[in-house]
Order: structure tokens, then sequence, then C-alpha cells
């Protein structure tokens, strides 16, 4: 067999271009390796598996789960799409799996939340709790619009992720009730529920909220606004104290 020059080595690089295209790992004239675009280093110590996830998290909530295709979220993660196939199988099992880092996530910011909280006022447990949501649930909104996109497209599938959520928020709440601070005759379940709706209107109302407000629910500054004047009329109410409604 005759060795390979260094133009043969040219001639078999421009044949093997043409049958795999130039995203495939080539051979430059030196004989290094050349990454193709959109593939991370294997030097690099990447969870793969971790990218993809985070990255079809964050799509799903941006744009709904039927208009993200695979390739997207492979761009996005800087993997192959056969690589998503590796690991998830098909499209359905990767939303499968979304859907469960969503709810693991959830559990993680709610117990940065709730944990050691020290309150002997509901003033002081309300403060607490709107300095901690502001700090962690804020930051990772995402995570509420995914929940809208999977409440809309899969409302079957949404059950558990909301069932959580709802048990999350009734979490919070028993703080309340605990120091005596919940009236007399208010319903937990429907309060629980009140409060959702609250959090969730803007996200399910987002583009109405642009129109006439100006500004999206996605913006952190609007939100912690926006939270902060729910938290000042759960403290204080909406109507002075010492008026009636007539």
């Amino acid at each position: 067999m005759s060795p390979i020059t260094a133009s043969g080595t040219e001639e078999l690089l421009a044949k093997r271009q043409m049958c795999f295209g130039e995203g495939m790992d080539s051979l430059s004239q030196t004989g290094k390796i050349r990454r193709g675009r959109g593939r991370p280093p294997s030097v690099e110590n990447v969870d793969r598996r971790k990218a993809i996830l985070d990255a079809a998290v964050a799509l799903f909530a941006r744009d709904g789960f039927r208009a993200v295709e695979l390739r997207v979220i492979a761009k996005e993660a800087g993997v192959t799409v056969s690589l998503i196939r590796h690991y998830f199988g098909n499209r359905d099992k990767l939303i499968d799996h979304t859907m469960q880092v969503v709810m693991t996530r959830l559990e993680a910011v709610y117990d940065k939340i709730l944990t050691d909280i020290e309150a002997s006022s509901v003033n002081e447990l309300l403060d607490v709790l709107y300095q901690r949501n502001a700090q962690y649930l804020v930051p990772e909104y995402d995570l509420l619009f995914f929940l809208k996109q999977t409440a809309v497209e899969y409302p079957e599938r949404s059950f558990p992720l909301f069932r959580k959520h709802f048990s999350l928020m009734q979490t919070q709440l028993s703080g309340l009730e605990a120091l005596g601070q919940i009236q007399p005759g208010v319903n937990m379940l429907w309060l629980t529920f009140m409060l959702i709706s609250v959090q969730f209107g803007p996200i399910f109302l987002e583009r109405q909220m642009e129109d006439f407000l100006g500004f999206s629910p996605r913006d952190p500054g609007a939100t912690r606004t926006r939270n902060e004047s729910n938290s000042r009329a759960v403290k204080y109410g909406i109507v002075p104290r010492g008026d009636s409604l007539t």
C-alpha cells in the first residue's frame, strides 16, 4: 500500500467533507484535530446531559413545547441531535425528563425559601417570605413559565407539577396559620389556590400585560415590584383600616 502524501491527505479530507459535511471533526494539514461547531471539546469536563435538560427547560418555558425542535435544543446545548436521542430516546421522553427537572428545581427553591424561618409576627414572616421569594424564586421564574406551557399544551401531564407547586405554596401559608394570623373561617385550600392564581395571572396573560402595562412578567424588576405590591396588599389589606365597605 502506497504512503499517503500531503496531496493525498487533502483529497481524503475533501471527500470526507463531501460525505459528512463541515460539522465533522477534520484533520488539518498539520495533522491536528479541529472540532466541528456546536460540539463541546472533549477535554472540558462538560455534563452534556445536564446541558441538554437545562437548554430544553429554558426553550420550552420561552416558546412552548410544540414550537421547539430537537435541533434547536441541540444548538442551544452545544450538542448533536443524535446525542439527545442517545440520552433520552425521543422528544416525548425528553419532555418527561424536563418535567422531573422542573419539579426538582422547584423543590430546591422552596426549600431555600422555607428553611430556618424565625418570625414572631405575621408581618415579620411575610417580610421574610417576600425577601426570599425575590432572592430565590424570581431568578428561577422560567420554572413558572414552564408550568404555564405545560398547563396549556399538556394539561393532564401538568397535574403532578401543579400539585407539587400547590403543596409548596401551602407550606408557606402554614407559617401564617401556625402564628394564628389567618382569619377564622378562611378556607386554606381556596386561599392557596387564590394566591397561585395571583402568581400565575401575569404569566398566563403575558402578552396582554405587555400591551397595556408596558412591561413583561419575564422582567425581574417588574416581577419584584409586583410581588412587593402583592405582599403589601396581603399585610395591610386594600381598604384602609378603620374604614368599611358600604
